[in-house]
């Protein structure tokens, strides 16, 4: 990074009415190369976001050299563990640090272009919506050399996660979001997962307590340094989803003004952008819950009933539990 490569870019096009917020944007690092987020930040600063925080979970000590160097620049602060704390656990601690009104994360690893995400930052600071999504399938999106066993897999955890959480997206594991701080502020201590499920239990917080979701197509190319254990990352996702659906059962429902499935004023229901969908298809106590057929192959015959998952026996009474 170069000595003025912190310096904010305020172009003509970057007018107040343009952009009305502070931005803060979280970046979990965990093996990526060096040069590869350092060129990230660096453009990310260029582009015009004013703080960047750096979320690096157990580097060795060059990597942290590199971090503690990077982070003497103006914008740039540093949230370094010792510990793997998962990509979960080291966004809660960057966003829980970061001073923007309006918030968000990427992925350190550069799939992302710095443009798409600024169209998610620019979605909440219009005022279009609380929260801001990142999609690979969503309207023009795409998803440059991904191989079909994770487009396969992706799919399928679509329908799993729209089915337990009721969030009408196309993408749930993209990994940049933007959002209001009020959004975090409502949610941020209810979120538990500290894995790649942290993406859909914040959409899922956000939408049961009542904010507008809006996803933003985003072109994304594959890193190509990362691999699907299904027998391992698979099973982990659904005990994830578990996990959410008995969030949300202790989570009341945020109600609009307007009654329990009016709209918010103003709501066009855009292609590709997300409102309240009908709740009778998402009612928590349905019997075709996906999740049922689902665990048949990620319970092991060995363990008792759900409960560790967040899950109860059917016809029990779910059991008191102690929230964060």
């Amino acid at each position: 990074m170069t000595a003025d490569s912190h310096t904010t870019d305020r172009s003509a096009a970057e007018s107040p009415a343009d952009r009305t917020a502070d931005r803060s944007v979280v970046l979990p690092v965990y093996d990526e190369r060096p040069d590869v987020w350092t060129g990230l930040v660096e453009r990310l600063l260029a582009a015009g976001w004013d703080e960047v925080v750096v979320c690096l979970d157990a580097p060795d000590d060059d990597a942290r050299r590199v971090a503690e160097r990077v982070a003497r620049h103006d914008g740039v602060a540093l949230a370094c563990s010792d510990d793997r704390r998962g990509k979960g656990g080291a966004l809660r601690a960057g966003l829980g640090v970061a001073t923007g009104d309006v918030l968000g994360f990427v992925d350190a690893d550069g799939a992302v272009p710095v443009e798409a995400l600024d169209r998610l930052y620019r979605t909440v600071e219009w005022g279009t919506a609380a929260v801001a999504a990142g999609s690979r399938d969503a309207g023009d999106a795409g998803r440059e050399g991904q191989s079909l066993l994770r487009r396969t897999l992706g799919r399928g955890y679509r329908l799993l996660a729209r089915g337990v959480t009721g969030v009408p997206v196309t993408d749930f594991q993209c990994g940049a979001k933007a959002f209001r701080r009020e959004v975090w502020a409502a949610v941020g201590d209810d979120l538990a997962e500290t894995g790649f499920a942290f993406d859909t239990e914040l959409l899922a917080l956000a939408h049961r307590r009542g904010f507008d979701i809006r996803e933003v197509p985003i072109a994304w190319a594959d890193p190509g340094d990362s691999d699907v254990d299904a027998g391992s990352d698979v099973p982990d996702l659904l005990r994830s989803l578990l996990r959410i659906r008995g969030t949300l059962r202790e989570t009341p429902r945020a109600v609009p003004d307007g009654g329990a499935d009016a709209p918010a004023a103003g709501d066009e229901r855009e292609p590709g952008a997300t409102g309240d969908a009908d709740e009778a298809a998402r009612d928590d106590d349905r019997g075709d819950d996906p999740m049922h057929v689902a665990l048949v192959t990620s319970h092991p015959p060995n363990r008792g009933h759900l409960a560790e998952y967040g899950e109860e026996p059917r016809g029990r009474t779910p059991r008191a539990t102690t929230r964060r």
